[in-house]
């Protein structure tokens, strides 16, 4: 049996030496929290709402039995076709683009990442099921024999590194969060020392880039996913390493790139001159350092300016404090990565997920070769070039997501990775996100919004769970149907199914028990995080007044005006209905007043 991880395998047991005067974050987020130097660091175990877990065993197996009788759980690939083939096809968004969809998965990969093993193969190249208990750590999804797309017989899945029942004072066994969990802008410096150095230049205070000024390439084909029959087998590299997975998180993480050399180049040409005796090493630390620190503001500013108010609605955003201009720093709140958020609640963007993306040229008008499928863009970074990134961003800012719901498009529940693939034909993204909850011991569809709303009100009162599909008050009589169709039991139905299928808030792309979970982290983030930009009382050397305001006024559409061949663009990138205005016409950054 492969050992399961300990505390000291993940981080260095070394006393902690913390400056309370620092006025910049580590690179592992130790130190955040003075009182609990290890809190936010990389590698350490999620936390979980206080639901019960669901493990098979209480401490450690998958969730795989029904509250009924013991019997076994519905396939995660019979549940997928269940509930989500409603369609062939699903609907777009008549409210927003394909960059809100970007963006969600962009900052979901700044704060988490869960590691497994990739040494074997649970599933053969003919999709049969083979050593079904190696170290058990194979969780294999079985497909149904009459399923409507499969001809294998195993959807392959191993199970998340973690710590064992006992160890990282945990009561069970608990996945690990290999990135700082705040939003640091990780994923564009990496979430270790080691990563951080890696993609410095170690000159005028840039991030490595190409000898075109993208992203840095390294010749691991392998390692990202690229098929072995592709021409070129380069990776890209950034701060987190799923920058590869399709074209548009390229493009995202190579704007953020491209956002912070331009910034540094400012600082280290003004500095140069303001102070001639700063040795070279200094000088590339203060201008590295400034810069990382102004993005990390900038991607506060977009997920609480821009996107959540997108995304929750404003009941949702009050309740937990989510507007810009509250700061309420917490050094008692720990700040990590719920497991039931990064399993399924924010995963309901893969509902928002398109067929394909539309290159579009400066006048918004489609480019050859037209719409490109998504499956022609998995694991294949050089799309990203052959396309073109400015007109890859073009196209997310102005096409149409698609809506969230239970309908899907086929490219990710049939097609997923399709050709980087083992598997023959590619993998179910949905049957993976079932499968990889019940590896975490995750249920609590029928329960978790109450926990989210308990645990914030402190109340003891409970509120009333369904005891039978018909009394699943937020779901429409087609999605109990669905649901009752394929569960045994109402307590037997998966996070992610449970929460995707419900009604959506008035105002909100989800449902309550994703705006619960969705708001309770973000709050949790923000509140916790003494580095919050905002925050003027504890961190050191906070930002002036009037830099918080400047930071305030930047948007994700600056960012791309100021970093691609872009005039003109919508003023609200998220919003499909915002008009486009000269780039000219939308406020910048005062870099001037960071000096």
């Amino acid at each position: 049996m492969l050992p399961l991880l300990r505390c000291h395998h993940l981080i260095s047991a070394a006393p902690y030496s913390c400056d309370p005067e620092a006025p910049y974050r580590s690179a592992d987020g130790s130190c955040n929290n003075l009182r609990y130097p290890e809190w936010g660091q990389s590698r350490r175990p999620f936390n979980r709402m206080p639901t019960q877990v669901a493990y098979g065993d209480g401490v450690n197996s998958p969730r795989t039995k029904s509250v009924v009788g013991g019997k076994s759980l519905p396939s995660a690939r019979k549940v997928s076709t269940a509930v989500f083939r409603l369609s062939r096809s699903a609907d777009s968004s008549s409210t927003h683009t394909q960059m809100h969809m970007a963006w969600g998965q962009f900052i979901d990969h700044d704060i988490s990442l869960t590691p497994k093993p990739s040494s074997f193969n649970c599933c053969d190249s003919e999709g049969n099921i083979v050593r079904p208990t190696l170290g058990h750590q194979c969780f294999s999804i079985p497909v149904p024999d009459d399923d409507p797309f499969y001809s294998v017989s195993c959807l392959p899945l191993i199970r998340s590194d973690a710590v064992m029942a006992g160890d990282c004072n945990k009561l069970y066994r608990e996945q690990i969060n290999n990135l700082t969990p705040f939003l640091d802008a990780g994923i564009v410096y990496g979430s270790t020392e080691s990563e951080a150095k890696e993609l410095r230049l170690f000159s005028g205070g840039k991030l490595r880039s190409g000898s075109d000024g993208i992203l840095p390439v390294k010749p691991t084909g392998s390692q990202c996913g690229i098929p072995p029959s592709s021409p070129v087998q380069s990776c890209f590299l950034a701060g987190d390493k799923r920058v590869n997975e399709w074209t548009g998180m390229t493009a995202l993480h190579n704007t953020f790139l491209e956002e912070h050399n331009r910034i540094a180049d400012f600082f280290y040409t003004k500095y140069v001159k303001l102070f001639p005796h700063w040795t070279g090493k200094h000088l590339d630390e203060e201008v590295y350092q400034k810069t990382r620190r102004i993005l990390a503001a900038q991607i506060q500013v977009i997920i609480y300016g821009e996107y959540i108010p997108v995304t929750l609605n404003s009941d949702t955003i009050s309740e937990y404090d989510l507007r810009l201009g509250e700061p309420h720093y917490d050094p008692d709140l720990q700040p990590q990565a719920l497991n039931e958020f990064a399993t399924a609640a924010f995963r309901y963007g893969h509902s928002e997920i398109p067929f394909g993306l539309l290159p579009v040229d400066k006048e918004y008008n489609a480019e050859a070769p037209g719409l490109l499928s998504l499956v022609r863009l998995f694991h294949q970074p050089v799309s990203f070039l052959d396309a073109g990134h400015d007109a890859i961003t073009r196209g997310l800012v102005s096409a149409p997501a698609d809506k969230v719901n239970e309908r899907f498009t086929t490219n990710i529940q049939d097609q997923l990775f399709k050709k980087s693939t083992r598997n023959k034909v590619g993998e179910d993204l949905l049957a993976l996100n079932i499968q990889r909850a019940r590896d975490h011991a995750r249920d609590c569809g029928n329960a978790c919004c109450r926990v989210a709303r308990l645990q914030r009100l402190q109340t003891s009162v409970w509120i009333t769970a369904a005891k039978s599909f018909e009394e699943l008050s937020d779901h429409n009589e087609k999605m109990k149907k669905s649901l009752s169709s394929v569960y045994k039991h109402v307590d037997d139905i998966d996070l992610f199914p449970g929460g995707i299928t419900e009604t959506n808030l008035p105002g909100s792309l989800v449902g309550p028990v994703f705006s619960c979970i969705i708001a309770q982290q973000f709050s949790i983030l923000k509140k916790a995080d003494r580095f919050w930009f905002e925050n003027v009382d504890t961190y050191p050397h906070p930002f002036t007044a009037e830099q918080i305001h400047n930071l305030s006024q930047y948007t994700l559409a600056k960012v791309i005006c100021n970093n691609h061949d872009v005039e003109t663009i919508p003023k609200k990138v998220f919003e499909l209905q915002s008009s486009r205005v000269d780039c000219s016409e939308i406020p910048d950054l005062d870099l001037s007043i960071f000096l």
